[in-house]
């Protein structure tokens, strides 16, 4: 596995909140993210190909190829 980004390296990357990718994480649109600890406030971390792959389908949904 690549370079692991927390939630909030991850918010900066993609321009939103930190809860937002949290939200999302819960939703599926991560899914190789883990959490880092074992409580329910541990930080996630998430593959920068899954941070990747989210931000190729976002620019598909925009430019609509």
């Amino acid at each position: 596995m690549g370079k692991l980004l927390k939630t909030t390296e991850a918010a900066e990357r993609l321009h939103v909140h930190p809860d937002t990718v949290r939200r999302w994480i819960k939703d599926g649109r991560f899914p190789n993210a883990r959490k880092l600890g074992p409580t329910d406030k541990s930080p996630y971390a998430i593959p920068e190909a899954d941070i990747a792959a989210f931000e190729q389908s976002l620019q598909v949904i925009q430019t609509g190829d």
